[in-house]
């Protein structure tokens, strides 16, 4: 093994390092992705594919250390694939769920062992699960994305040549180091300093749980899907307004997050993708960023005026968007160890997945349970061919899944109400559903008894006297 080269770090892997360091065994810190692959499979070949994506990605061969105080990233030369191949033909669907998250549980030793890892399942002779790992410190969601897309070209082909990558993770560093030394870069941190300065509210979410003492990772969701009607009459309306969908859906969570807790001051911290970053599209790294949408909202103000709010916000923002949130984190202070820092929920808005081809193989996208979050509740809407997935992510130690399952429905039950009445002050917008107002309305109400129609309301009387002699009859002015 030889070394090729030792590089500076960014901040959000200066921020996972922290993290690792902390406890470098927890949840927070890893990412996975599983795909299913059915017909015979070449194992070898599968083994081979993956030792090609680490040669091809400098930074799968990273390893971590600190020298005067500062984070350093050594690229190791050769690396060998950190590698399983499991026997799972005796399993049913329960065990393999819990082998793909004993898989992705171990702990990572970032000095030596590196950070990536992959594991092959054979459910039968024609299905095979392969999971990959990445700790975070090395990649993001993009990032297994990538390498699921070029693990199929390269498997159906494996004398493919794949582009080459004219950019890695090694000029991003470089970029953002030399932005936030520059001058735009010092404005747009004193915009975030004034912006965000000071004593921030803290979402306080409904629960019965006890809050730990400090912030944890244990994660769950709700999933749902917002239907080919509603998802078209969101569209007509983000076409009337002149107003894009997503900044609807946005500002419903915020109307819904303002019901459930009655803060008037909401920030939500909006989850980034590469869109802003063309030139990094295909490099394996960590590059998400966050940036908060801060709004105020009352009761009284019409849901149009509160959209027009946060569109202008999300607009105004997104020419702050390039300065790292977990440098902002650092710079801020903030000293709350049980909460989230900044903002305890957020929003991500991703377009349509792409599919998976091949010639031979049929390759697709295996769902694993969630099991690790950033934030105490976050919303992300999927865009599908006609309709839109919603998953509501949520720290599973301090919110109950009753709690987030109610959240989900009262959110579809409010877009319906919006998307039907959009100039309605918020705090008339009804966030129940039609058979909610019946039960309430009507069923709840519903006291009436019928008694015999051949006796008097003394014999009445007197008879429950007889059945329930040591009940109380009448409580008047606090007197029994």
């Amino acid at each position: 093994m030889s070394n090729l080269q030792v590089l500076s770090t960014s901040h959000i892997q200066q921020a996972n390092w922290f993290l690792y360091k902390f406890n470098s065994t927890s949840l927070a810190d890893k990412i996975s992705v599983a795909i299913r692959m059915t017909h015979c499979i070449d194992i070898p070949t599968v083994r081979n594919t993956i030792q090609i994506l680490i040669k091809r990605h400098p930074i799968l061969r990273s390893i971590y250390f600190e020298k005067d105080g500062n984070l350093i990233s050594e690229i190791r030369e050769n690396v060998e694939i950190y590698w399983e191949a499991i026997d799972g033909t005796s399993w049913d669907d329960a065990d393999l769920n819990e082998q793909l998250w004993e898989r992705q549980n171990p702990p990572f030793n970032l000095e030596y062992s590196g950070v990536f890892r992959a594991c092959l399942f054979k459910i039968s002779a024609t299905e095979n699960i392969l999971l990959l790992t990445l700790h975070q410190i090395a990649g993001d969601r993009e990032s297994l994305l990538i390498l699921i897309d070029e693990f199929v070209t390269i498997y159906n082909d494996i004398s493919s040549n794949l582009p080459p990558l004219n950019t890695g993770y090694t000029d991003y560093v470089n970029q953002e180091l030399e932005f936030i030394n520059s001058q735009e870069g010092k404005q747009i941190g004193d915009y975030w300093q004034e912006k965000l300065g000071g004593e921030l509210p803290i979402l306080e979410l409904p629960t019965s749980l006890s809050r730990p003492s400090m912030r944890t990772y244990n994660g769950a969701a709700v999933k749902s899907t917002i239907s080919p009607k509603l998802t078209q009459k969101i569209q007509q309306l983000a076409k009337t307004l002149e107003i894009k969908q997503e900044e609807i859906i946005l500002a419903v969570f915020k109307v819904l997050l303002y019901r459930y807790t009655g803060e008037e001051d909401l920030l939500v911290g909006l989850l980034q993708g590469r869109e802003s970053k063309p030139l990094f599209a295909g490099a394996v790294g960590n590059i998400t960023n966050i940036i908060v949408v801060r709004s105020s909202i009352s009761e009284s103000i019409k849901f149009t005026d509160f959209l027009e709010q946060v569109s202008k916000a999300v607009f105004d923002v997104k020419n702050y968007r390039d300065y790292p949130y977990a440098l902002l984190v650092k710079q801020l202070k903030v000293a709350d160890l049980s909460h989230y820092p900044i903002c305890q929920v957020a929003f991500g808005y991703h377009k349509s997945q792409k599919s998976l081809l091949a010639k031979e193989l049929e390759f697709a996208y295996y769902e694993l349970p969630q099991q690790k979050v950033d934030f105490e509740l976050s919303l992300e809407v999927t865009e599908l061919p006609d309709s839109l997935s919603v998953d509501f992510k949520y720290n599973s130690d301090v919110l109950e899944a009753k709690t987030v399952t109610q959240i989900a429905e009262h959110f579809q039950n409010l877009l319906t109400e919006v998307v039907a009445n959009p100039e309605t002050p918020v705090g008339k917008l009804s966030i129940l559903s039609e058979a909610d107002k019946q039960q309430i309305l009507v069923a709840w109400n519903n006291t009436k008894t019928d008694y015999p129609q051949d006796i008097s309301i003394h014999q009445l009387f007197e008879s429950q006297v007889e059945k329930t002699p040591d009940a109380i009859a009448v409580i008047f002015q606090g007197e029994k």
